[in-house]
């Protein structure tokens, strides 16, 4: 197994795939570990290219432990 590298991850997140990607691997990890997620909408692919939105979140919040 290879580690990650800070560096690795720097240039990843430089890169346009990342920029794609990223959102969905957010909502995702929103999906894995919130409680009653009334609204979640964060755009991805090529509507993650959109400048100024993020995205939305509404949900219950849970204790991180």
């Amino acid at each position: 197994m290879k580690w990650i590298k800070a560096l690795n991850l720097q240039q990843w997140a430089d890169s346009i795939p990342a920029k794609v990607i990223f959102p969905a691997l957010i909502a995702d990890l929103i999906r894995a570990t919130a409680n009653s997620i009334t609204e979640i909408r964060f755009p991805n692919g090529d509507k993650g290219q959109v400048r100024g939105y993020d995205g939305v979140l509404k949900a219950e919040g849970v204790a991180p432990y």
